[in-house]
């Protein structure tokens, strides 16, 4: 039990103090400063809410882009 007491103090400490981490690989990411592996808080698909995409609409063509296709369909 002592051992596990200590690994959540010092996974505690590194969070909270150690500010160098190294990109996330496999759903974890290391610590550059202890090496301590920590799991991506973001990899669960249920921890964050997704939110809605918003609906395309298509943009009217520029005066300018109007003329350009019309002077190329002309020709």
């Amino acid at each position: 039990m002592h051992n596990s007491v200590v690994d959540r103090i010092a996974g505690w400490w590194c969070k909270r103090m150690h500010n160098e981490p190294m990109w996330p690989v496999n759903g974890k990411y290391i610590c550059r400063t202890c090496l301590r592996a920590h799991p991506v808080e973001w990899s669960n698909s249920h921890s964050y809410a997704t939110r809605p995409v918003p609906a395309l609409h298509p943009v009217p063509a520029s005066p300018v882009l109007r003329r350009l296709q019309a002077v190329k369909a002309e020709s």
